[in-house]
């Protein structure tokens, strides 16, 4: 009985837990994020590789 109240009070080691809970969330909001963006980013991306494009021979 003394080791479970030994473990509860067992403070090493909750700093790394600690991090994980605030990475999960963080990183799974950058995820959705890129979902939700990705096609706008895609498009916008492409136009502008148009915009800036030098047709060869043709240059400045």
């Amino acid at each position: 009985m003394n080791w479970i109240i030994s473990f509860l009070k067992d403070e090493r080691g909750l700093e790394a837990v600690e991090f994980l809970t605030a990475a999960v969330p963080v990183t799974g909001g950058a995820a959705v994020a890129f979902v939700a963006l990705k096609e706008d980013i895609a498009a916008k991306g492409g136009t502008l590789i148009e915009t800036i494009a030098v047709t060869p021979g043709t240059g400045p």
